[in-house]
């Protein structure tokens, strides 16, 4: 898991499965954002360097 905000921009329901990308490269998924989606808010994604999250996102894009 990881936490991330940036300059007064918020991810906000629906958002769930979108990409966190930083440097060009995939870093997250959207996993949660905080209620109200306040610009201030940090938004949760999963980390796709994760072990797990990278063996479940191979399965299934295999298929």
């Amino acid at each position: 898991m990881v936490c991330a905000q940036y300059n007064n921009v918020s991810m906000c329901g629906g958002d769930s499965g979108g990409p966190l990308v930083c440097n060009n490269r995939l870093a997250g998924i959207t996993s949660f954002v905080i209620p109200g989606c306040p610009p201030s808010g940090h938004n949760g994604f999963a980390k796709v360097s994760s072990a797990k999250i990278l063996n479940f996102i191979k399965t299934y894009m295999s298929n």
